[in-house]
């Protein structure tokens, strides 16, 4: 999960849930309630994160591919290139796609509880 890798980023850089919250700005207790499993962090606040801490590699955080911290690189790479467009729809479209996943597990699990429950 996305909060587990932020994490282990936030020991790696001995960060705590307050600090975390001041620096990128974010809603009180979010990150608190995303480790109890109470909320998911949500695309603003990973947004947020990404853009506070640049050395955070955004596909290890989405998927937990690659490394977790990204190497420097003397390549200059711009918001628009059609490249980094096409990698942020396609680390868009897993996020995606592991929360349609999540949803349907879940939806599975309560008509399971209701079936049990003989409501149809």
């Amino acid at each position: 999960m996305i909060i587990e890798r932020f994490l282990q980023y936030m020991s790696y850089k001995n960060l705590n849930d307050n600090q975390v919250t001041i620096q990128c700005n974010l809603s009180n207790g979010l990150i608190g309630a995303a480790k109890k499993g109470r909320s998911d962090l949500g695309r603003k606040a990973i947004s947020k994160i990404l853009a506070t801490y640049p050395d955070l590699n955004k596909v290890w955080l989405l998927t937990g591919e690659g490394n977790m911290i990204l190497e420097k690189s003397t390549a200059v790479e711009t918001e628009n290139e059609p490249s980094e467009l096409l990698s942020n729809l396609e680390l868009e479209n897993k996020l995606l796609k592991a929360q349609i996943k999540k949803a349907e597990d879940m939806n599975e699990r309560l008509l399971r509880i209701v079936e049990k429950m003989g409501v149809f």
